[in-house]
């Protein structure tokens, strides 16, 4: 009994070890995506005179809030 108990233990640690590593997986490619289709407009921002910093600054800014709000969406009660 003692084996299978510590089977399934080790099982779900490996389970929860490679979890983090495809949960960002799984953010990284939609940003990324989004960066590369948005180059253009970067590029506009910082010929209207945007510093590098501020678009860095405003592209974490998004995915931060929209990390946010996924995760709101995601505990939100169901009726």
């Amino acid at each position: 009994m003692r084996k299978g108990v510590d089977f399934i233990r080790y099982f779900l640690l490996a389970f929860a070890a490679t979890a983090p590593a495809v949960g960002s997986f799984v953010i990284y490619n939609p940003l990324s995506n989004t960066l590369a289709q948005r180059v253009r407009e970067f590029a506009t921002l910082r010929t209207l005179g945007a510093s590098r910093t501020q678009i860095v600054r405003s592209v974490l800014l998004e995915g931060f809030a929209l990390g946010v709000l996924a995760s709101a969406a995601r505990r939100w009660p169901r009726a």
